[in-house]
């Protein structure tokens, strides 16, 4: 009996063990990272939408619009005088009706009555019978569909970008009204969700636009990182950092994995701060540390799944902010991080491809040399020149033999 107890003990314990890391309530924080637009469009801008279909749709647009712009890119200006970037836009589709609908949906409801012999009092007593039957029921279908045909335009009237943003919705509202019994929006709602919808769509191809991220904080052996955590949820980055820094690092490499995840989950969310300021440079050095503390993370506790996500989401966030620091220098509308002139459709690709210049960022911004090998490594479309000239270049700046040696094979 003590044996069979031992071993229950044994397969219980190991599963709570892993587990306990990320606590039993996993804290759950949510980041804002921005994502590198199509073209990186320059002030001051006129946004110009042509009232062709609908109007009131089309002021609507346009002063969303411009207002999204000016929130997400805070240098922009509008300036229908003198505009260095032109958006004209037109509505090419707008539809929006309701229509009333019978359906049979089933429904679980009382079908009868049956007889049943109670034995206790010797007699037959009436029984209900509950099933599922369909059941007619009156929906209100609510649909709406709008297109947006637009184009950014330099001062020069050259294309840099175009497209055809669209939204739809549909939902349908039993007896007009949805589960918490509120009336099904009217014309007003619809319309303005649509028009939402393709601002949206519009303003993530031409501005840096944020994308929410859910990220997990582990509460580490016994919940020792905790107190890191509840800062961290705050939004209080910096002194959730120094809390799990100051503690001293587990004998137990597994343990300290937790540890070196929180402070790279630290440092990632700091690089969100910094880029939210458009200070790219310090987001990429603060992005370096956290892929270095991921990497330690991952190799102290291999089994870890929850150790997997944050690799290949810094590889993204590196492409991303390495693309809007690119746009940004460049001082002029820019497709893919490259000076405009160029299809747009075709070089959009080149925000992610790695170049010399972006190896030289790296190096300089203190990657450690496995970092590089390996954005090196994995780049889909690197785009390195390797001339006599451009290899002395890279070896002033302080790239290293190997790192060039990786260059040139893929090249």
């Amino acid at each position: 009996m003590t044996k069979t107890l031992l071993v229950i003990v044994s397969v219980f314990t190991l599963p709570l063990t892993l587990f306990g890391q990320f606590g039993a309530n996993k804290c759950d924080v949510k980041l804002e990272r921005l994502a590198p637009p199509q073209v990186r469009i320059q002030g001051p801008i006129r946004v110009a939408v042509k009232p062709t279909r609908d109007a009131a749709m089309a002021s609507q647009i346009q002063s969303q619009l411009e207002a999204s712009i000016i929130r997400y890119e805070p240098g922009l200006t509008v300036s229908a005088a003198s505009p260095q970037t032109e958006l004209e836009a037109e509505i090419s589709e707008f539809t929006e009706n309701r229509v009333w609908e019978d359906r049979k949906v089933p429904n679980f409801q009382k079908t009868g009555t049956k007889q049943v012999f109670n034995a206790k009092k010797n007699i037959y007593e009436s029984q209900d019978v509950w099933g599922t039957v369909e059941v007619n029921k009156r929906y209100l279908v609510v649909k709406g569909s709008l297109k947006l045909t637009w184009k950014a335009l330099a001062a020069t009237k050259q294309v840099l970008a175009s497209d055809v943003a669209s939204h739809e919705v549909q939902s349908s509202y039993l007896e007009g009204k949805d589960l918490l019994g509120k009336e099904a929006p009217d014309a007003g709602a619809v319309r303005a969700a649509l028009a939402a919808g393709v601002v949206q769509a519009t303003a993530r191809r031409v501005v840096p636009y944020p994308e929410t991220i859910e990220v997990l904080v582990a509460s580490g052996p016994g919940g020792k990182l905790d107190p890191g955590c509840k800062l961290a949820e705050s939004g209080q980055w910096t002194r959730a950092l120094e809390s799990w820094e100051t503690i001293p690092a587990f004998k137990n490499p597994k343990d300290e994995a937790y540890r070196a995840y929180d402070i790279g989950l630290a440092h990632e969310a700091m690089a969100y701060s910094a880029g939210a300021s458009r200070d790219f440079q310090s987001a990429l050095t603060y992005l370096g540390k956290a892929a270095e503390n991921y990497g330690q993370a991952a190799d102290q506790n291999p089994g870890e799944k929850y150790f997997r996500d944050p690799q290949n989401r810094i590889k993204t966030s590196l492409n991303y902010y390495t693309s809007l620091k690119d746009q940004g220098s460049a001082g002029v509308p820019s497709v893919g991080g490259a000076p405009a002139g160029g299809n747009a459709a075709a070089s959009a690709p080149a925000a992610s491809a790695l170049t010399n210049e972006g190896v030289i960022d790296f190096v300089r911004s203190g990657f450690s040399e496995a970092f590089v090998l390996d954005q090196i490594r994995t780049s889909p479309t690197p785009r390195f020149s390797v001339t006599p000239s451009d290899l002395v270049k890279l070896k002033q700046a302080g790239v290293s033999e190997r790192i060039i040696m990786e260059m040139i094979q893929r090249k």
